[in-house]
């Protein structure tokens, strides 16, 4: 009873469960390798619903993410401070259901804003858990054998996908009308107020006949989206190449995609359905690497508009050399127009001494320009865009960042070693504006 009077609002909530574990799985499903975080980001609850065709399906929703709103609101000040995942102060006051605030808010992730719904999740069914726990040990005290206690304990654990309503709480109706069956009221003679007593060991016998009695614990279990390009690590890539050998891609391959994609617009749509590609192979098992890309994704993965530039006459062994084609040209593409391509911070974006440029120029004179983009773009994707500046690889040079990045030892003589060599002795700090020289230069190369 004490714990139940402490933690009501919280127990309260629990009735929100069934509804909030439902949207998050929609979510899940429609947003896991499949949209990228900058997607989730900018787009509004609103915006969300109206791109729900089916009426019945969006009003369903619309109910859902009003219930995240009303067991945000009677717990989220106790999640500031909620050990096992605290919500960062800046949207402890956000209004989860406002048309305008946006979806990320409520897509489950452990980081960033969709840890409001994690954090919501793991609270109620903790607080359901330990509860129930309490209410358990109270019980097993009053009967005295096992078999007794297992008769009344039917169903001692559920999974939060097949939670019902059923299975939770549910006393706001009844819970005054239990309350005051154990009141006893008396006048005394010559006072002006009625005095009120409570029965509480017979309250708290029948709040665990009428609302407790067969509830089971929730098994938690919370879906946690992976954005797209959360593949981007060094650790993803190799797990594809061990699930599914890798091909390479001739040169004549190479220029024929480049043919057809030739516009900005073309190559962030191709390298989108890499990206979620790339992400369910590294996550799936072991995958024939012959198996037709397009077959994989579209009976596989269900992405019915799958691009068929990368489409035809690949196959899912080629996916790295594909991502790496596309990958490259989208960046290169986009900072010719004058762009920044990579999403990282500015410690990482310092501007290079003329002096420094013109030496860069000459030395691109005895390189490879195609090996030297295609190995600094899977660096910057996969290894400096997880790179903050407090981090003390700030201070090493490119050339010692890549080789770590690659693997090399010092001492260890190796192919690429002649093509960046040049990046001696730039500083890490100045690899976006390493990046945009090389391209401008390749570029320059291209008209003469």
């Amino acid at each position: 009873l004490v714990f139940f009077l402490k933690e009501e609002t919280s127990l309260r909530a629990t009735k929100y469960l069934p509804s909030i574990v439902k949207l998050q799985r929609f979510l899940y499903d429609i947003h896991h390798y499949r949209s990228s975080e900058e997607e989730a980001h900018e787009k509004s609850i609103g915006q969300f619903l109206i791109d729900i065709s089916n009426d019945q399906m969006r009003n369903e929703l619309k109910s859902m993410i009003e219930n995240v709103q009303q067991a945000w609101l009677l717990v989220r000040g106790k999640l500031q401070t909620y050990g096992r995942l605290p919500v960062p102060q800046e949207f402890i006051n956000v209004d989860l259901s406002h048309e305008t605030t946006s979806i990320a808010y409520l897509i489950p992730k452990t980081t960033g804003q969709g840890c409001c719904t994690t954090a919501l999740v793991d609270h109620l069914v903790m607080i359901h858990n330990e509860f129930i726990d309490i209410c358990i040990k109270i019980i097993k005290e009053m009967h005295a054998t096992g078999r007794t206690w297992k008769s009344i304990w039917r169903d001692p654990l559920v999974q939060i996908k097949d939670l019902r309503d059923t299975q939770l709480l549910q006393y706001e109706n009844r819970l005054m009308a239990v309350i005051l069956a154990h009141c006893h009221y008396s006048l005394t003679v010559g006072q002006q107020h009625t005095d009120v007593e409570y029965d509480y060991a017979a309250l708290e016998k029948h709040l665990l006949n009428e609302f407790v009695y067969g509830k089971p614990k929730i098994q938690l279990d919370i879906p946690h989206v992976v954005f797209r390009k959360d593949v981007y690590t060094g650790e993803r890539f190799e797990m594809i190449r061990t699930k599914v050998p890798q091909m390479h891609l001739s040169a004549g391959d190479k220029g024929d995609i480049l043919k057809q994609l030739t516009r900005i617009q073309q190559l962030r749509q191709a390298l989108n359905h890499i990206d979620v590609v790339m992400g369910f192979l590294s996550a799936g098992g072991k995958e024939n690497p012959n198996m037709s890309l397009n077959h994989y994704a579209t009976k596989m993965l269900k992405i019915h508009d799958f691009n068929k530039v990368i489409g035809t006459g690949y196959c899912i062994g080629h996916i790295l050399a594909l991502w790496d084609i596309v990958a490259v040209e989208l960046a290169r593409k986009v900072t010719l127009t004058g762009e920044v391509p990579y999403s990282v911070n500015d410690g990482l974006q310092q501007h290079l001494s003329t002096d420094v440029v013109i030496q860069m120029n000459e030395d691109l004179e005895h390189v490879n320009l195609d090996v030297v983009l295609s190995n600094l773009n899977d660096f910057i994707e996969t290894h400096v865009r997880n790179i903050n500046e407090a981090d003390h690889r700030m201070e090493w040079t490119i050339k010692d960042c890549l080789e770590g990045h690659l693997g090399i030892l010092p001492g260890d003589e190796y192919e690429l070693e002649k093509e960046i060599k040049f990046l001696r002795e730039i500083p890490m700090s100045q690899v976006i504006e390493v990046w945009k020289v090389v391209v401008f230069y390749k570029k320059k190369l291209s008209l003469e």
